[in-house]
């Protein structure tokens, strides 16, 4: 799981994240607070995932998912409520993320049932032209963890060595995090000045 539902999945810790998606007015009032889901796995598995997807009732949506479904594959609810984005070996956007393509050797093994909280980091960080809704979820996730040298197995810290060495290695997505942490603080001075987050709190950042 990635996105938005797994940094508030990660963040079921930490009480005061939690209630900062919904005192910010992350999304407009009345709106769901979230409104599909995304989900990682390896293009290996691309058959296995669509047999189980299917299985549960979930419609494919058949033109993404004959162009595009050795990378991504797409699903309705059946209720059409929401929708399934399930992205394989990479996240392709504006700059990607690799997970690896052989199950059991790559990065969707250091957490479960999310990615790892790096990776939701990075995910976040590489947004062009990035939304509101997005620099939330990036203030909250560095609200609610350390960033640290090394995450040694903890699965509630950021590891900062593997962050430097992909953004060394990319001049462009390294450019756009640090634009992107910008508006992250710049987003949470507002929100002091404004008494929606104490200036004690926003210390963490």
């Amino acid at each position: 799981m990635l996105g938005s539902l797994a940094i508030y999945a990660h963040s079921l810790h930490f009480p005061e994240g939690i209630s900062l998606f919904h005192r910010v007015g992350r999304v407009r009032e009345g709106a769901p607070l979230f409104t599909d889901l995304d989900l990682m796995g390896y293009a290996s598995q691309a058959r296995s995932i669509s047999t189980v997807v299917e299985g549960l009732g979930f419609r494919p949506d058949r033109m993404i998912n004959g162009f595009f479904g050795d990378r991504r594959l797409v699903y309705y609810e059946g209720g059409d409520r929401f929708h399934m984005d399930i992205f394989l070996d990479k996240l392709e956007f504006s700059h990607d993320i690799l997970f690896g393509k052989k199950p059991g050797n790559g990065r969707l093994e250091l957490d479960y049932p999310t990615i790892s909280l790096t990776d939701l980091v990075l995910e976040k960080l590489q947004i062009h032209r990035i939304g509101r809704k997005d620099l939330v979820d990036l203030l909250v996730l560095f609200l609610g963890h350390e960033v640290k040298p090394g995450a040694d197995g903890d699965h509630e810290v950021v590891d900062a060595d593997h962050v430097t060495q992909l953004l060394a290695d990319d001049w462009g997505f390294w450019y756009e995090s640090i634009q992107n942490l910008a508006k992250a603080r710049a987003l949470l001075a507002n929100f002091v000045a404004e008494g929606r987050i104490s200036a004690d709190l926003s210390g963490r950042i």
